[in-house]
């Protein structure tokens, strides 16, 4: 039994992406998670899961759209790759942490895109934040 953090992209409190909490904890327990929780109306869910990651964010994925509606991408993250991630933030010191944002993708992107994302790291680090 593993625990995935579940980061839903696009959930919105109202209109086309509204994900209500309540009901999505109810989803995953009646599916067979244990122990689901969510934090607010921010679309995170945590969850234990005895399926690799891959088959809990497809199931977790293909559970909200057929009973809850909106179609949605999602990273499945375990306790460990968030640790790592925070731990290996290159903006800890002199930076305000409460404005470092984190993401995580589903599959990893072009190499352009990280060429892309170096560079600008880079040359925010190398201005000091500036």
């Amino acid at each position: 039994m593993e625990r995935f953090v579940i980061l839903l992209r696009g959930v919105m409190p109202t209109g086309k992406n509204k994900v209500p909490m309540a009901r999505l904890r109810e989803v995953m327990a009646d599916a067979g998670y244990l122990n689901p929780r969510t934090w607010i109306q921010s679309g995170n869910l945590i969850l234990d899961s005895g399926k690799s990651r891959e088959a809990t964010g497809e199931h977790v994925r293909e559970l909200i759209h057929a009973q809850i509606g909106p179609e949605l991408a999602l990273a499945a993250l375990t306790a460990e790759e968030i640790q790592e991630t925070l731990d290996n933030n290159p903006f800890q010191q002199g930076y305000d942490q409460a404005r470092v944002f984190y993401g995580f993708f589903t599959r990893p992107p072009a190499q352009q895109a990280l060429d892309k994302a170096a560079n600008t790291i880079n040359a925010c680090i190398a201005s000091g934040g500036k």
